[in-house]
């Protein structure tokens, strides 16, 4: 299912709000007919709304829908939505694109279509084979175990390591980050405590997360970077000793737009994170800001490569000329040259140039939504959210909604290998 109802006040939707209240009060509540029989499980929350009100916005109904635990629910309609901050018309939009986002597939090694289990993609030049590697459609939950015996929360953003013989899932509404041995797939928990969220470093179950969104695995396969979501905060897993600590962000702080070192930096509602191949550093997509961060991993510095924090758009240049609008994951080429990012809302594959920091469109029409196969601007993507280099770079594999696609980079030529 890719699809899920919203409800809204038809009255309100092409009206702006007259004045800017003092505080935003959020209410979600979840259709009747999925619990006929039981009260209806409603959650409030109240923020201060101020000028990036609407990402604020994205991260708290979010977090709601996570902490009311309503992810078991696939049909969520929001009943009750009153958000004056930036307009009706941005509000429908947005929780359309909220119930759809949470069941958006990714590349490669994935989660289901229903975000409980693993599945992993084994594709040739000539075949696309899909199985699944652990956990069960449809039965959410937090179980170390064997295969189909063991339970994911919603699983994303999954990384390989370096010698393919492991899995590194962020089991997102577990909080926890999880390892799939690919030979015998028995799962076990790495890092965080499931069903506890949190911001403390820590060692194994001590340390805590909040909404785990993506994990990269380093080049020698020693440690892993960790993009903490709901944090907003770049964290690190030594795997050896399974010892977190941050790299980037301060959780506490929340989310803002500053380039510095360490704690000094903010990222808002980052989503992907890659290693560059001698492992030095790594790329960071900085969702909500629409920006792409890089990080010095030996000073921990964060400096923005592309985009300005806070600034959405679709244009392509060089380094803060160029714009994002959603930036939902990166990967950075084999030789270290190139980065691939996917936006979700501008519906776009980009590239950007590492040494001259220029950013081009190799696939789709920026806003334009479809599922259609061809040469760069006249493919057409519905929402990519995941992105991955074959081995040699001459390729690249993009999960779209319910489809894998394939991008050749020397013709831009987009066709789909699996999914309907």
């Amino acid at each position: 299912m890719a699809c899920i109802g919203v409800c809204l006040n038809a009255n309100a939707i092409d009206k702006p709000p007259q004045k800017r209240p003092q505080n935003l009060l959020v209410i979600c509540d979840v259709l009747r007919a999925a619990n006929p029989n039981g009260a209806l499980p409603r959650v409030g929350l109240t923020c201060r709304p101020d000028t990036r009100g609407w990402e604020r916005l994205v991260s708290v109904l979010t977090e709601v829908v996570f902490n009311a635990h309503l992810m078991k629910f696939h049909q969520l309609v929001l009943l009750a939505f009153v958000a004056e901050t930036e307009g009706a018309r941005g509000v429908e939009l947005f929780a359309c694109c909220l119930c759809t986002r949470l069941e958006s597939p990714h590349t490669g090694v994935e989660p289901d279509d229903r975000r409980t289990c693993v599945r992993v993609a084994q594709i040739s030049t000539s075949t696309c084979s899909v199985e699944t590697l652990a956990g069960a459609a449809d039965t959410a939950g937090s179980v170390d175990d064997i295969g189909p015996a063991a339970r994911f929360n919603n699983p994303r953003g999954l990384a390989h390591s370096p010698d393919g013989t492991k899995v590194l899932v962020p089991d997102l509404a577990a909080f926890v980050v999880r390892q799939i041995d690919v030979g015998t797939r028995q799962v076990t928990t790495l890092a965080g405590t499931a069903g506890a969220s949190g911001t403390a470093d820590g060692i194994g179950a001590a340390a805590r997360f909040h909404m785990i969104s993506s994990v990269a695995c380093s080049p020698d396969g020693t440690k892993a970077l960790v993009a903490d979501l709901g944090n907003h905060a770049l964290r690190q897993i030594d795997l050896s000793t399974h010892h977190v600590t941050t790299v980037a962000g301060l959780p506490n702080r929340g989310q803002g737009t500053v380039d510095g070192i360490g704690t000094a930096a903010a990222f808002s509602g980052l989503r992907g994170v890659a290693y560059s191949p001698d492992g030095t550093s790594a790329l960071v997509a900085d969702t909500s800001n629409h920006a792409i961060r890089h990080v010095d991993l030996s000073t921990s510095e964060v400096t923005t490569l592309a985009g300005i924090a806070g600034t959405s758009g679709s244009a392509d240049g060089i380094g803060s000329a160029a714009r994002f609008y959603v930036p939902w994951r990166v990967a950075i080429s084999p030789d270290g040259t190139k980065a691939l990012v996917v936006e979700y809302d501008n519906k776009l594959v980009r590239q950007i140039d590492l040494a001259t920091r220029q950013v081009t469109t190799i696939a789709g029409t920026a806003g334009a939504s479809g599922n259609v196969d061809g040469i760069g601007a006249a493919a057409r993507f519905r929402g990519p959210v995941a992105v991955a280099y074959a081995p040699d770079g001459t390729k690249a594999l993009v999960a779209d909604h319910n489809k894998i696609r394939q991008i050749d980079l020397g013709t831009h030529e987009v066709a789909t290998l699996a999914g309907t």
